[in-house]
């Protein structure tokens, strides 16, 4: 009689939940198993954790492979967690179905450690916009999720959960579902963490695994969307060997970062990269691994992490540049496209450069060419307008080989452009974009040291680079942007 009461209470609780769908083969299927498992692995990972100010933490990435692989990882970002965390958003990557905006569900989920509530009321609230929209299919077997709620039902016993899946690639959408997401974090008060799902690099080897996972967390931490996806592209479009993804989960880093922003968050901190080979020990894998980042989205600013060249890194690029301009010289083809990843991540990523070359003797202008958007890596970029500064510049003829030593190379990497009302607000020292209806033109910042005179400045941007008159930036209509520089020569 008990078996039989048991089997049907069971069986009601089956009815109103889903899962679990990947127990016992991403994670332990037995309670005692899972339980001695995650009791090792936070134990482990509060050496990371415990200098972190918690309560400041808006959301975090979580890995989501098999336990064996990316089990201590995952336990180093939930112990990053405040203990009286009452909400958890957990935004996952749908790897089998197609969704065009974001899925969600009602359903309890049961893992071996028992029931997990939904949060129906926040998800009523989100189902309100159309961009969500209640698919129970798309749960079924997806383990990014379900690998997730182990841990927040062991750590946090009354925890419920918001389950949303996202694939599109479609920024504004979503931008959308996290600014959505936002108003109902807003109505609905609860302690409310982010849980972005995500791992990082397919396949690569284990070199080539932590250089790309590490240049993904610089893009991140402009807490930039279009950068972040940018970047993504930027290192696929390379076609290094066997690197099939940066990130699984791109499509909820891009909705957690700007949820966190709308949260309140000012930073995006790393705590630990690996990957399935020095998770394991596994010779076998190492040639073919998958990355995995533990890091937390914090209203704490972070200016201590922000990278700087330092000078083997100028000169580094400026060879580069010389080298790459020396070999299309030469015919011998071009050095602009590598093919591999650079060992420093700051050179894989997208930046807007612009290289400018001078005589030696004279100091007179032969060439300089840029762009004032990211295109490339920066590594392959410095090559790129090297090469075009010294033969497309349309103001000089192309540069002959014989020339080249009495040439100096100056690289300029430029900030994003930001729009500014009119002139009034431009400030010597600003790079300057201007844009007519008739034309437009771009000053480096280098060019206040000959026109140190701002009216001398903007009528020469108009006549010399947007080729209308000297009065242009007089204009109501006129549009600018300002910009600064990091610029070094040789």
């Amino acid at each position: 009689m008990i078996k039989v009461v048991f089997l049907f209470l069971f069986g009601v609780l089956r009815l109103f939940s889903i899962g679990p769908f990947v127990a016992g083969s991403f994670y332990p299927d037995k309670e005692k198993d899972l339980k001695d498992f995650l009791s090792e692995k936070i134990k482990k990972a509060q050496l990371y954790t415990k200098n972190i100010e918690k309560n400041k933490i808006k959301a975090v990435i979580v890995p989501h492979a098999g336990y064996i692989y990316s089990g201590q990882i995952a336990a180093i970002s939930y112990s990053a967690i405040s203990k009286d965390t009452e909400r958890f958003i957990i935004i996952t990557p749908s790897h089998r179905v197609p969704i065009d905006g974001a899925a969600t569900i009602k359903e309890d989920f049961i893992t071996p450690l028992g029931k997990i509530e939904t949060d129906k009321e926040f998800i009523d609230e989100l189902l309100k916009e159309k961009i969500f929209e209640e698919k129970k299919d798309s749960f079924y077997n997806e383990h990014s999720l379900e690998v997730q709620l182990p841990f927040i039902q062991y750590l946090f016993k009354k925890a419920i959960i918001v389950p949303i899946l996202v694939n599109t690639e479609d920024i504004p959408k979503l931008i959308k579902i996290s600014e959505k997401i936002f108003d109902v974090i807003n109505q609905k008060k609860k302690k409310t963490i982010i849980i972005i799902s995500s791992d990082f690099s397919h396949y690569p080897e284990n070199e080539v695994s932590l250089i790309s996972d590490k240049t993904m967390i610089e893009a991140i931490k402009t807490l930039d969307e279009n950068y972040i996806y940018l970047t993504s592209k930027v290192l696929l479009s390379k076609g290094v060997l066997n690197l099939d993804t940066t990130a699984c989960g791109l499509s909820a880093i891009i909705v957690g970062t700007h949820l966190s922003k709308l949260m309140g968050a000012k930073s995006f901190t790393l705590i630990k990269n690996s990957n399935s080979y020095l998770e394991t020990g596994n010779e076998k894998l190492k040639s073919n691994v998958v990355g995995y980042v533990s890091a937390i989205f914090s209203e704490e600013e972070n200016k201590k992490d922000k990278y700087t060249l330092k000078e083997e890194d100028k000169k580094i690029l400026l060879k580069r540049a010389r080298d790459s301009i020396k070999e299309n010289l030469l015919g011998r083809g071009n050095l602009v496209f590598s093919h591999s990843l650079n060992q420093n991540p700051y050179f894989n990523l997208p930046k807007a450069v612009f290289v400018t070359l001078t005589t030696k003797d004279k100091g007179y202008l032969r060439g300089c060419m840029g762009t004032t958007q990211p295109q490339m890596s920066l590594y392959d970029a410095v090559a790129y307008f090297a090469q075009v500064a010294a033969t497309e510049d349309p103001r000089f003829k192309p540069l002959q080989l014989n020339e080249l030593e009495n040439i100096k190379i100056e690289i300029s990497i430029l900030s994003n452009l930001k729009k500014v009302n009119d002139y009034k607000d431009i400030k010597k020292g600003d790079g300057v974009v201007l844009i007519t209806k008739q034309g437009s033109g771009l000053f480096l910042p280098q060019v206040w040291k000959q026109l140190s005179n701002k009216e001398d400045f903007l009528s020469e941007l108009c006549y010399e680079k947007a080729g209308v008159d000297k009065d242009c930036w007089k204009r109501s209509e006129t549009k600018f942007y300002i910009f600064s520089v990091e610029s070094f020569e040789e």
